[in-house]
């Protein structure tokens, strides 16, 4: 719906404010839940958006290995 991609839209900006404040952790919360619903709502460049955005914070918490699939994960959507 349409207020669901709205919502997904917010969460993934407060997710990007929080990566950009420095707050890894708690930016991986909204950007998990950003992820969730496009990929409900079947928004493959969307969903794609988001795990690269997802993959941002998890590099920010120094988790490389889980940065790197998830990245892989987004880039693969966007190929598709």
């Amino acid at each position: 719906s349409g207020q669901e991609h709205q919502l997904a839209i917010v969460l993934s900006n407060l997710g990007l404010v929080l990566h950009d404040m420095g707050d890894h952790e708690a930016a991986r919360v909204p950007l998990e839940e950003s992820l969730e619903i496009r990929l409900r709502l079947g928004d493959q460049s969307g969903a794609a958006m988001a795990l690269n955005n997802l993959g941002l914070a998890y590099r920010g918490l120094g988790n490389r290995v889980r940065a790197e699939e998830v990245l892989r994960e987004a880039l693969s959507l966007a190929m598709d």
